[in-house]
């Protein structure tokens, strides 16, 4: 076996680095809409792409008070409110892009947390 010098190596590797990113690029998902006792959480473009016409995530603000309210596919719904800084903070930052999720009890939000990224489907008109 002929041996590999180390610019050899580190070239292989970087390049193996680069195809296993590839194999990710473009990942997109589907995150429908969760709402239980405890929880609300989904995609805002894919309940806007569900077909089950039915899924609903949506975000009130009126400027102190912030609403979530959710209903799944099953037509259940949930919904909690927030006026702490962090959350409204957090909920302002959201996009049609964006994946919410919030714990909650007794209408009121515990935790709020929106990510945003390329795998999270975007609303289509």
């Amino acid at each position: 076996m002929k041996n590999i010098s180390k610019k050899s190596l580190s070239i292989l590797v970087s390049l193996s680095a680069v195809v296993s990113l590839q194999a990710f690029a473009g990942t997109k998902s589907t995150y429908n809409v969760t709402a239980t006792n405890t929880t609300i959480a989904g995609s805002f473009g894919s309940a806007r792409n569900s077909a089950d016409n039915v899924q609903v995530l949506h975000i009130g603000d009126t400027g102190s008070i912030a609403t979530i309210w959710a209903r799944n596919a099953a037509g259940d719904i949930r919904s909690c409110t927030t006026n702490n800084a962090g959350h409204l903070a957090a909920l302002r930052s959201a996009t049609s892009n964006s994946y919410l999720i919030s714990s909650h009890s007794g209408g009121t939000c515990n935790t709020v947390r929106v990510y945003k990224g390329s795998l999270f489907a975007p609303k289509e008109l």
